[in-house]
């Protein structure tokens, strides 16, 4: 349902990018997935700010992600950071 991709940088800050083609509906949808991202991300951050370091975090969502709500995603992606430690 997602792809994560981490590369360690040199600055401060966590830096977040979304990705959510087309194929995945129309505008509404698009914005309500990235919507639960940022905020499964921001969740996941406040928890475990002093554990991350800083990089550059890229979350590309399949179409299936369309389909199912905010727990899921909120799970798999705690669960994908928690594989990044």
């Amino acid at each position: 349902m997602l792809k994560v991709y981490v590369l360690p940088t040199s600055g401060t800050l966590v830096r977040l990018g979304l990705v959510v083609s087309k194929k995945t509906g129309n505008a509404v949808v698009r914005n309500r997935v990235k919507r639960f991202f940022r905020e499964a991300v921001r969740l996941i951050l406040m928890d475990e700010k002093a554990k991350m370091t800083p990089s550059d975090v890229v979350v590309i969502a399949k179409p299936l992600v369309s389909t199912v709500g905010f727990n899921s995603v909120f799970a798999e992606l705690k669960t994908l950071f928690d594989k990044l430690k």
